[in-house]
């Protein structure tokens, strides 16, 4: 079954926001700010209409900036994968999505936020990707997103099958 990132991320949409394993910088920010009293029945939708209505976007961004920071110096230290929770890059996303300013979305901080969250994906990838390549067991699975989660089940299965398909081609040249 093939799911898509934008399907998956409609889902997570309509999730109520809890706190998980692994981190969530956004859900740390929003207690920053004193709104950790509003999660019990929250969903992600809600908390974007939060963002856009009640919330100072600039002192979001720069926490924000922070603690994905953090979290990719961490990334960038560590051999294995860091816990991140499972709707990580959706929380961030809805974060995101409730800068509605263009002035916020050009500015420095904003550009170097997105610098630092390409940058932690790609370093992700690059561990997940080896992952896939060197082990068989499922054990990662609790320190990735859903959308990491995915990525990794996709090629773990294309890899095995890539490899059972050529060593049962050359085992009928032998």
């Amino acid at each position: 079954m093939k799911i898509s990132l934008k399907t998956l991320h409609s889902c997570l949409m309509c999730r109520t926001l809890r706190k998980e394993e692994g981190s969530n910088p956004v859900l740390d920010v929003l207690r920053e700010v004193g709104l950790s009293e509003e999660f019990g029945n929250l969903t992600y939708n809600d908390l974007n209409k939060l963002i856009r209505s009640r919330i100072d976007v600039t002192k979001l961004l720069n926490l924000l900036a922070v603690k994905i920071k953090r979290i990719y110096w961490k990334e960038e230290k560590s051999r294995e994968l860091v816990p991140l929770s499972k709707d990580f890059y959706v929380s961030v996303r809805v974060m995101l999505n409730g800068i509605t300013s263009e002035e916020v979305k050009r500015s420095l901080e904003f550009k170097e936020l997105m610098e630092v969250i390409i940058d932690l994906i790609r370093l992700r990838l690059q561990k997940i990707v080896g992952i896939s390549l060197s082990s068989r067991s499922k054990e990662h699975l609790e320190r990735m997103s859903l959308e990491e989660g995915v990525l990794y089940l996709t090629l773990s299965s294309l890899i095995n099958r890539w490899e059972e398909e050529l060593v049962s081609s050359l085992e009928g040249c032998s």
